[in-house]
This record gives structure tokens, sequence and C-alpha cells, in this order.
């Protein structure tokens, strides 16, 4: 599951990157892209639409992941977000595996 959040993240952020360099945008008033290829709308709408899914596709993993931890935590007991975050566990916000700590 981790690997398809990294993959899917960097997968975005070069579809966001190529949409600006396709586009020719300016990044926050500072500096100007010059535009790969203005004229072409198709190559524009194309790289919109899959940083659009691959953006949404990111959501969707990142709920599912959410889901997964809480899943764990509730159902499962088995005192995942105790070892993710042991802090919490020393005051009794989550659970934690018995004789782990103190």
């Amino acid at each position: 599951m981790h690997v398809a959040l990294y993959i899917c993240l960097l997968a975005t952020v070069a579809l966001g990157v190529a949409n600006v360099w396709i586009r020719g945008d300016n990044l926050f008033y500072l500096y100007k892209v010059p535009a790969f290829d203005p004229g072409n709308k198709v190559l524009r709408a194309t790289v919109e639409d899959y940083h659009a899914y691959a953006a949404n596709l990111l959501l969707i993993l990142a709920g599912l992941h959410a889901v997964a931890g809480l899943v764990h935590q509730y159902i499962l007991k088995d005192g995942v977000l105790g070892r993710m975050f042991p802090a919490m566990v020393d005051v009794g916000f989550v659970g934690g595996r018995k004789g782990r700590h103190r």
C-alpha cells in the first residue's frame, strides 16, 4: 500500500509539473515558465486529465490507507497505531501491545 501511495504521489506531482510546462504558466508570480506547445490543446487536455485521475487516485488510496489503520486499531486490535505513535500509548489515547511500553 505504501509503495502505491508513493508512486501515485510522484506521478501526480510529475504530471502537475508537466501540466505547468505544457500550459506555460507562472510559478507564484516569480518565474514565467515558457509554454512547450501552446497551440496543442489535445496534449494540454490529456495531461490535465491524467493529472486529475492521478490526484483522485491518490485521495482514494489515502482514504483506504486511513481506513486500514482504523480496522487495525478497532477490529483487529493489534496495536498498529500504538506502534506508529508510541507517545499516544503512554497517555492512553491508543492501545499498544502489552509489555511493549513501561
